[in-house]
């Protein structure tokens, strides 16, 4: 990206905010758990929702100029994923017990598309160079770890006997999936709140 960035759009401003609501509702479901353990998991898992559409639609305005058709593929591939996660959370189908194995794949790989779109996000920023190198490479890796976690549970409606021979593994990888994605939601946050974003047309 050539020189300073000159457009502090609304988006941009609200897409900031969001993320760092986000934050709050995750600190606020680990709290609320010890106690009320549905409504806590609730916020937790519902909380990457909050953030994701206004940088959806952020990212897509960055990316438009350089990368049109995959930019509008990408958009759309966030927007399932966020859709799926707040429609999942609301009818409680977050909950293996209500669901066949079959429809449970389904709603999850509808799920997935949140880390399909951090990943395919990431790699358009780092073509681009719209935001700095490290935090496109960290939506790059919560993306495979989202994807990674995705597909174990997916798995594990069909096979938990092998799942279970790879908990040591997953585990860790859910361990960095949510410092990873809560570092890429506050540094990304950060970075739409305090940076001068300019016109596509100036990328």
């Amino acid at each position: 990206m050539s020189g300073k960035v000159q457009l502090n759009s609304l988006l941009f401003k609200i897409a900031g905010m969001g993320a760092f609501f986000s934050l709050g509702f995750f600190l606020a479901g680990l709290f609320i758990s010890s106690f009320n353990e549905d409504f806590g998991e609730f916020l937790i898992v519902s909380s990457p929702t909050l953030p994701l559409l206004p940088m959806v639609l952020a990212f897509h305005q960055l990316h438009h100029s350089r990368f049109p058709y995959w930019s509008h593929a990408v958009r759309a591939i966030g927007i399932i994923g966020g859709a799926s996660v707040l429609i999942a959370c609301i009818l409680g189908l977050l909950n293996p017990a209500h669901f066949s194995a079959s429809a449970g794949a389904f709603v999850l790989s509808m799920i997935g598309c949140i880390g399909v779109w951090l990943l395919l996000n990431g790699l358009l920023s780092l073509q681009a160079r719209v935001i700095p190198r490290f935090l496109a490479m960290l939506g790059i890796a919560v993306g495979i770890a989202w994807l990674i976690g995705i597909g174990s549970t997916i798995l594990n409606l069909f096979n938990s006997l092998l799942v279970k021979s790879l908990m040591g593994f997953l585990g860790v990888n859910i361990l960095a999936l949510v410092v990873g994605y809560l570092l890429w939601t506050i540094w990304t946050g950060y970075w739409f709140l305090t940076s001068r974003v300019s016109n596509a047309s100036d990328f």
